[in-house]
């Protein structure tokens, strides 16, 4: 042993080099660092001579002694402690009945950390949950309860996950009807947020749960079927990429999202095997794991891009039941339920029948829906407000004027004759004024407004296409066409602005909007150096619009001595209304409508349970697009 005294004679430093079981050259070495803290001199540099061992400049303050312990991950707690029913389950991690009644709340948590296979499911830059995970804790929440089909559960609002973020799960699962159906909903609210919050929970999906559906068809014994021609996996993705933009910016499918492995075209369905990534982690306690569900749509959706039909996100599912759980490699066939819906047939490696959907609808996605929803966290009701805006200095932008609008700028004729006067040598002008004048001669108002809308339509088209003047940017004036305060807008002026401005959302900087009042004549050189897209001139006021938070008042009244016609009325979210106008606000008489109408599944049970509340309905089958369909449904009423 070594000793020696430094400081104060009282302070001595005790160094052990030699001890049981310890006898070794890093045990000398630790008790040379040791003596070296006690204050020793010792010869480092002959220590690590021919090592290759580099001084390295440490901080010139104090080390600061604070414990930093990593935090343990998202992770299911014991939910027995709390005296709730455990769940085994990646997301729902406890159950609970409500009191004395038939009622179930799941609950739990959802984070990107937690399940990592959400990063893979981007859409506009954002993490988007996608439907088929909502599905499967509905399917999770209904097996628990005696209700393992999902009659139907329609997708409400996005569920966005943010990087460093956690929600709060909860699913819902209401008392059990005559006909044995359970009303089922998934909800969210932010982690920081007390379960008491007011207006924090958001609904993404809502529905019904049955006891009893179709059983799952068992697979052909031949894989792949009879006369089946392969179909290059690649080539599959170009079809959807048709429908859903797959590789497109806004759209980007990850990895644990591409499933697919094989695929085959069987007469009008598409046969494919998939094979769950490794990335997209395990299936153990999924009903059907997430990734692998909406992978099983894929086969489909470029079936669905279609004249009359339009790409997007699945949205509403009905009919999907299970018969095993856990599966990591499926096979599929996907075919068409109608010109809209997909249907599913999911077996699993063997043939053994694993899940089927009766049909799966889909619905465009636009990014100012999800960007809309993230920023008002969506729990918020919005409407447009229009508010005052500072007027420019005069611009000094070449401007060239169409038609008799009295505007300073070079005139012409038409766009035509701009466009030869470009030709013949003319500087091309950085801004086109021009007003969509009202067709007065087409006959009734309605007539007017659509021709009026036509010769705006002709306008747009034409000048997103004139290559002169791809660099200049058109202003289209209207008369009246917006109501800023409480004015009436004009028939035939406000389609012009509402086309113009849905222009302008996908060419942004090719358009801009005026409407004025007619009070005067406007400071045109002001206006035209605004950057506001859309402005609108009251009494010499320049009010452009804003998106503001809508404040509650008094319910709306209906008015019960006539009919209330509900598009979409024999679906989910229609007859969720329905029933609420029958309720609430005492609706006699009313008009479902739908496509399929009295053949939409479960009509006859709306129908009776609308009729002993009290109303008097009509089912319709009309597609509303359809002009002609829709005015002889109308004459008919």
């Amino acid at each position: 042993q070594t000793a020696q005294a430094h400081g104060a004679e009282d302070r001595v430093g005790v160094i052990g080099s030699l001890r049981r079981d310890e006898g070794g050259l890093r045990r000398f070495v630790t008790s040379l660092s040791e003596a070296h803290a006690a204050g020793v001199a010792v010869d480092w540099a002959a220590y690590y001579a021919d090592t290759g061992a580099q001084r390295v400049p440490l901080p010139t303050y104090a080390f600061q002694h604070e414990w930093f312990w990593l935090t343990p991950g998202v992770r299911s707690a014991d939910a027995t402690a709390a005296g709730l029913g455990r769940v085994d389950h990646p997301v729902l991690a406890a159950a609970a009945r409500i009191g004395d009644r038939d009622e179930w709340l799941f609950s739990g948590r959802l984070s990107i950390e937690a399940q990592p296979w959400t990063r893979d499911h981007i859409v506009f830059g954002m993490v988007l949950v996608p439907g088929a995970a909502l599905v499967e804790m509905a399917l999770t929440a209904g097996r628990e309860v005696g209700c393992p089909v999902v009659d139907e559960l329609v997708i409400e609002s996005p569920l966005l996950l943010d990087e460093d973020a956690t929600v709060r799960v909860q699913v819902t699962v209401g008392a059990a009807g005559e006909d044995g159906r359970r009303e089922v909903a998934v909800f969210t609210r932010p982690e920081s947020v007390d379960d008491d919050g007011p207006g924090e929970a958001t609904c993404h999906g809502r529905g019904w749960l049955a006891a009893e559906g179709e059983p799952v068809a068992a697979s052909p014994g031949q894989w792949p079927p009879a006369g089946a021609e392969p179909i290059d996996v690649d080539e599959l993705y170009r079809r959807v990429n048709k429908h859903a933009h797959l590789t497109d910016p806004g759209f980007d499918y990850g990895p644990a999202f591409r499933a697919v492995r094989s695929a085959w075209q069987v007469g009008e369905d598409v046969c494919t095997e998939l094979v769950l990534p490794e990335v997209a982690g395990s299936a153990q306690g999924f009903a059907v794991h997430p990734a692998l569900l909406d992978s099983a749509l894929h086969g489909g959706l470029g079936m669905l891009h279609r004249p009359g039909s339009e790409g997007g996100l699945p949205f509403s599912w009905s009919g999907v039941r299970l018969a095993d759980t856990g599966s990591t490699r499926l096979r599929v066939r996907v075919g068409l339920a109608d010109e809209t819906t997909l249907r599913l047939e999911i077996a699993g490696e063997d043939g053994t029948p694993i899940a089927a959907v009766s049909r799966m609808d889909v619905r465009p996605v636009e990014q100012a829906q999800l960007e809309s929803a993230r920023r008002s966290g969506r729990r918020s009701l919005h409407r447009i407000e229009w508010v005052d805006v500072p007027a420019g200095s005069a611009t000094s932008a070449h401007v060239a004027v169409l038609g008799e609008l009295d505007v300073p700028g070079d005139r012409y004729a038409d766009l035509a004759d701009l466009e030869q006067a470009i030709a013949d040598g003319a500087t091309a002008p950085e801004v086109v004024v021009t007003a969509v004048a009202t067709v007065t001669d087409a006959g009734d108002p309605a007539a007017c407004a659509r021709a009026t809308a036509l010769s705006a339509l002709t306008l747009v088209q034409r000048w997103v296409a004139s290559e002169p003047l791809r660099e200049a940017r058109l202003t289209v004036v209207t008369r009246g066409a917006v109501a800023v305060r409480d004015e009436t807008p004009e028939l035939a002026q406000a389609p012009v602005w509402g086309l113009v401005h849905s222009a302008h959302t996908e060419h942004p900087d090719r358009f801009t909007l005026i409407d004025y009042d007619g009070g005067g004549v406007p400071d045109w050189g002001a206006l035209l150096d605004l950057e506001e897209p859309q402005v609108a001139v009251r009494e010499g006021r320049l009010l452009a619009p804003r998106l503001g938070r809508a404040v509650g008042g008094e319910p709306p009244t209906v008015d019960t001595g006539g009919a209330v016609l509900v598009t979409g009325g024999t679906g989910g979210l229609g007859a969720l209304f329905a029933r609420h106008l029958v309720e609430r606000h005492g609706v006699k008489r009313l008009v479902l409508v739908s496509r399929r109408g009295p053949a939409a599944d479960g009509v006859g049970e709306l129908v009776a349970d609308l009729e002993a509340r009290g109303a008097e309905v009509r089912v319709a089958a009309c597609d509303v697009a359809d002009r002609h369909r829709l005015t002889a449904l109308f004459e008919s009423l």
